[in-house]
């Protein structure tokens, strides 16, 4: 297995305890904290991801910020796989993906003053749509199924 597959294994991991201490807490300042917690899993299972695609694709990329990192060095001549287009469609429009990659990163995070503070379940910062806890949810079950389909399509050839 390797490395970068190693840790989207581990981040996702994390998110579901994240997700699992959430459910179980009803304090509104561990729910927030849970919340924020699991937006930073998600964004660093996606770059992991992306990683390991790369290295599945054996493209010369360490540590890539964003798919468009990916699409560019596409050799010329191949097109582009599929997991890379797909990824750029759900980041460039209105989806899960372009939701968590619009969260901000944590020295900019603050609760939401128009979030729903009793159930701490939303942060936001000034210019930045708020990202709640059924919008981490959706994220974190889209990632693991196109993670999911992915690997068995990847194992399978």
């Amino acid at each position: 297995m390797s490395s970068a597959r190693g840790r989207v294994n581990q981040q996702i991991a994390w998110c579901h305890q994240l997700l699992t201490q959430f459910q179980s807490s009803e304090l509104p300042w561990v729910r927030q904290v849970l919340v924020q917690s699991l937006g930073w899993h998600l964004q660093s299972a996606y770059v992991a991801l992306l990683q390991e695609l790369a290295d599945a694709f054996k493209f010369p990329v360490n540590e890539p910020g964003c798919v468009e990192d990916l699409i560019r060095v596409v050799p010329s001549g191949r097109a582009v796989p599929a997991e890379l287009g797909e990824l750029s469609r759900l980041a460039a429009g209105e989806s899960w993906l372009s939701n968590l990659l619009a969260l901000p990163g944590p020295a900019a995070t603050q609760v939401s003053a128009t979030g729903n503070q009793a159930s701490g379940s939303v942060i936001a910062t000034s210019g930045s749509p708020s990202f709640d806890m059924g919008q981490a949810q959706s994220a974190l079950f889209a990632l693991q199924e196109f993670i999911d389909r992915n690997r068995q399509l990847s194992d399978e050839s």
